[in-house]
């Protein structure tokens, strides 16, 4: 029931519109449907002045139907957990969706007992079972998902990381 956007073979492109060409101005222009060079000019965390889609679902019908899970932690910023009342998951944080549900205090002790080779990146698996989790719970009608684990093993020039496909074994 999701959707993907832009596959070149299908002459379908996304392109990003914005001058700065990297990440807090690039996830802003897709969040929101426009560039902002002006506010968003780096990938300090600075609160976005720019309402996203998914802060405009949440205003609109239920907040609780509504949640962010990235990878990096800037998302709490870019989301603006803050202000939106978005549900946001990312970076190192715990899941605070409390009461915890014992995954989540499983996936909490092992995010503290887990290293990641980045600083500022978790790595995929715990986001992606934060958001499965959150989804068990709450059934949301909207959820985003950014994993980071590519890009950063791109900028680390890891490319066997990078193009590396978990194998599943066969009986």
């Amino acid at each position: 029931m999701g959707q993907i956007h832009g596959n070149k073979k299908l002459s379908s492109k996304v392109n990003l519109t914005n001058g700065m060409w990297f990440s807090y101005p690039g996830y802003n222009e897709i969040l929101t449907g426009g560039a902002d060079d002006i506010n968003v000019e780096s990938n300090d965390k600075n609160p976005n002045k720019n309402v996203t889609v998914l802060e405009q679902y949440a205003q609109k019908y239920n907040k609780r139907k509504v949640a962010a899970f990235g990878s990096w932690n800037v998302f709490y910023f870019i989301i603006n957990e803050a202000r939106s009342g978005v549900y946001t998951n990312c970076g190192f944080e715990p899941s605070r969706d409390f009461p915890l549900t014992p995954q989540e205090e499983l996936l909490n002790q092992l995010r503290e007992q887990i290293p990641s080779p980045w600083g500022s990146v978790r790595l995929d698996g715990f986001t992606h079972q934060y958001a499965k989790a959150y989804i068990e719970k709450h059934q949301p009608d909207l959820i985003y998902i950014s994993y980071g684990e590519t890009d950063d093993f791109a900028h680390n020039a890891d490319y066997a990381s990078y193009l590396d496909k978990p194998t599943i074994p066969t009986r």
